[in-house]
């Protein structure tokens, strides 16, 4: 692992060597000999390579966007040449197309993850060509766009390069301010952990569906710009080789950051151009080259460098001043709940209807019954336990009331509202929060940026308000991040704020997991087991964190295997065994329960 690692560390020394020495070659041409078509196709390059960011930043592997840069340059080459409008309206009416045949494959494909949806959108590509090559009429077939068959190479060949520079700048703006909005979290939080996104609140199908239109949108500008650059084009522009190349710039620059892709687009389109010429065109092989050059540096940079070239989360956590101005004292849970500060207790009316219900719910995996018609009922703001030997069902219900997994049979209702079968983001936005067994942070952003994941439901911000930069945007953002550093420092972790959360201890990142519940601002918090890895003290500060919550009025279900801790803070416990509710009582009574007693130590 160590010698990979430090291939690895080689490896980007070597390829940046490469960048630099291909940069000031290409430089030094291009003063001699200037050329701009070279450039032109490095800026194109680089808009295709934003145009996969997109997808890879959230997790999808596509490889439509070939397909669509065909759509978006026969579009474009269409209307320009054949109904006579200017590039600066072919352009977003070409995008607009892309757009919407995005959304209507994306609606179906986005189903299917990892290689199946690779084969999917690369099967949208090469329907794309015969579609192109069977209309000959519109699109000029497999001859091609070009004056034989009414495309007019003075009016197709529109781009100049300062549109290209305009566009690319554009686009970075965009991307900047995205990676720091509610839009980029959640296309990033999807990516590292889809299933901990959704019970945060985040609409999983609708963002991966805006991340899928978002990416043809773009590669089908850099297709108008490309049919434009070129004069003509032809089916065979946009083969399978095309969208292994823009899958090239990603997966080479990086995939985690907006200037990967465009570093790896620039390494891809300017040495091979640094080497035509260092050696000439009359090499053999040169045709082939850009072909060896991408095959070699994806091999190299899978094996020994995950992640790409340009990987900001590795260096870019710095110690970050905070404010203490900027920190939330009082953090309230909820807008019916009172703030998270020391106070009298608040207990239900004695009338109060229960605020979780569970009637006959039965949940089962093949033969196997892991939860068995059960049915209690939680009143608000008591600390319910939930216990049970292992294997006892009692995660599954757990995911059963978040909406993870749905019931076979019964119901679950949530202040009498019945939430069975809603899907995970909507019955966080109804008020339940959750960890996890196993700790689900988003591992590649920081502490606090975890935290405010937590507030995403209650961010009423979108993509036009982030690039607009309106003063309900950044008022939104402030108060997101005045909460988050409020509940940090409530939960002692103030200090690892701008630390990754994969840097941070076993306790500790279990700490952040409930912070991160919290902000979510919970009418019902479910603790899965919070207390695991962490030693005696820590163990005893959550304990008296829970009773605070207690106190507070909040509602709380705790899954844990420290009995102590269960005794210390539960109103009442429930005890499952094999999926069966076999107990519900105050602790006392629970401890001296025969069936209890048996499942935790059998009989003698």
């Amino acid at each position: 692992m160590r010698t990979k690692r430090t291939v690895g560390v080689y490896l980007r020394y070597i390829l940046y060597g490469l960048l630099a020495v291909s940069l000031a070659a290409y430089a030094i041409y291009f003063t001699q000999n200037p050329n701009v078509n070279d450039l032109n196709r490095f800026l194109i390059n680089a808009i295709l390579g934003l145009s996969i960011f997109v997808t890879l930043n959230t997790g999808l592997l596509s490889l439509a966007n070939a397909g669509f840069m065909a759509i978006g340059a026969y579009s474009s080459a269409i209307l320009v040449a054949k109904v006579g409008l200017p590039l600066f309206l072919s352009l977003p009416l070409a995008m607009l197309i892309c757009g919407i045949v995005g959304l209507l494959i994306g609606l179906p494909v986005l189903r299917l993850t990892d290689v199946y949806l690779a084969i999917s959108t690369l099967g949208f590509g090469e329907i794309v060509r015969v579609i192109i090559v069977t209309t000959p009429d519109l699109t000029g077939g497999a001859t091609g766009a070009n004056l034989s068959t009414g495309f007019p190479f003075e009016r197709m060949r529109q781009t100049e390069t300062w549109m290209l520079v305009l566009f690319l700048a554009f686009l970075i703006y965009l991307f900047y301010w995205l990676d720091r909005s509610k839009t980029g979290r959640a296309l990033r939080a999807i990516r590292q952990n889809s299933g901990a996104a959704a019970t945060m609140g985040i609409n999983v199908v609708y963002y991966r569906n805006l991340a899928f239109v978002m990416s043809a949108v773009i590669a089908g500008a850099a297709g108008v710009f490309y049919a434009h650059q070129i004069g003509s084009i032809d089916n065979n522009d946009f083969r399978f080789s095309k969208a292994v190349d823009i899958l090239s710039y990603g997966v080479l620059g990086g995939t985690t950051h907006w200037f990967g892709p465009i570093l790896g687009a620039g390494l891809l389109t300017v040495l091979p151009v640094s080497l035509r010429e260092v050696f000439g065109t009359s090499v053999a092989f040169f045709t082939q080259l850009p072909v060896i050059i991408n095959g070699l540096a994806l091999l190299l940079v899978v094996i020994f460098l995950p992640g790409g070239l340009f990987q900001p989360s590795r260096y870019r956590h710095k110690e970050m001043p905070i404010n203490e101005a900027e920190i939330a004292d009082d953090v309230a849970v909820s807008k019916e709940s009172p703030p998270l500060v020391e106070g009298e207790a608040v207990g239900p009316p004695a009338d109060a209807l229960p605020l979780l219900e569970l009637h006959d719910v039965t949940r089962t995996f093949g033969g196997i019954t892991a939860v068995d018609n059960i049915s209690f009922g939680i009143p608000q703001g008591i600390i319910c336990g939930l216990i049970g030997p292992n294997g006892s069902g009692k995660t599954t219900l757990l995911n059963l009331i978040t909406g993870i997994y749905h019931p076979n049979r019964g119901r679950i209702l949530l202040s009498g509202r019945d939430i069975t079968g809603l899907p995970p983001h909507l019955i966080a936005k109804l008020g339940i929060g959750r960890t996890y067994q196993n700790i689900r942070l988003f591992n590649d952003m920081t502490v606090l940026e975890n935290v405010v994941v937590g507030h995403h439901a209650r961010i009423k911000t979108n993509l036009f308000t982030t690039w607009l930069r309106l003063p309900q945007e950044r008022r939104q953002e402030a108060l997101a991040r005045q909460e988050a550093l409020g509940l940090l420092k409530r939960l002692g972790l103030l200090g690892f704020a701008s630390q990754p959360a994969s840097k941070l201890s076993y306790g500790d990142q279990r700490r952040v997991e409930i912070a991160r519940a919290l902000a979510l601002h919970p009418a019902l918090l479910l603790l899965d087991e919070p207390a695991a890895g962490m030693n005696d003290v820590e163990t005893a500060l959550l304990a008296e964190f829970i009773l605070t919550l207690k106190r507070q009025g909040y509602t709380v279900v705790v899954i844990e295997h420290h009995i102590d801790l269960i005794m210390q803070v539960s109103n009442e416990i429930i005890v499952l065994n094999f999926g069966k509710k076999i107990a519900q009582d105050v602790p006392v009574e629970v401890q001296q329960n025969a069936q209890v007693v048996e499942a935790y130590f059998g009989q003698e």
